[in-house]
């Protein structure tokens, strides 16, 4: 049998990490911490212990930036329900040259660009995206989850 947090303690954990909910019961009250989170996006698995880099799409993809969400509930932010967050708004890239490239992961940290530990990493939802010039590639809302384990 795997050692894993109870329920309360895994939900907590979330509403505390994804939108900066007081976990009370811990006494954890999140004040100072960052209020945006940027998603990356992988054209491989970044792994549990990667840097927002590792297999990025921001090679030959003339355009590609890290999009933001707020560390908050609600339109703009990520929606947690139990131990798991989803996007909540639409996450749209547009790329104006470059080869086309599929992106199956996407990753959440601190950092807008560069190296930085992700905080955060999922499979895209219904086979990833696809980037490429010409293409308006989203992330639908709930396309993209992450778990607390």
């Amino acid at each position: 049998m795997a050692d894993n947090l109870c329920t309360y303690m895994r939900d907590g954990i979330a509403l505390l990490m994804f939108n900066k909910t007081t976990f009370a019961a811990m006494g954890w009250a999140e004040t100072t911490g960052p209020t945006t989170l940027y998603v990356s996006l992988h054209t491989a698995d970044p792994s549990v212990a990667g840097d927002a880099t590792a297999s990025e799409a921001a090679a030959g993809l003339t355009g590609y930036s890290r999009k933001s969400v707020l560390r908050a509930a609600g339109a703009g932010g990520l929606t947690v329900s139990g131990n798991v967050a989803t996007n909540a708004t639409a996450i749209v890239y547009t790329i104006t040259a470059g080869t086309p490239a599929l992106m199956t992961y996407a990753g959440l940290s601190i950092y807008a660009s560069g190296a930085g530990n992700l905080f955060a990493r999922g499979i895209i939802a219904n086979g990833g995206v696809t980037l490429g010039p010409g293409v308006t590639a989203t992330i639908a809302i709930g396309q993209l989850s992450f778990t607390v384990l």
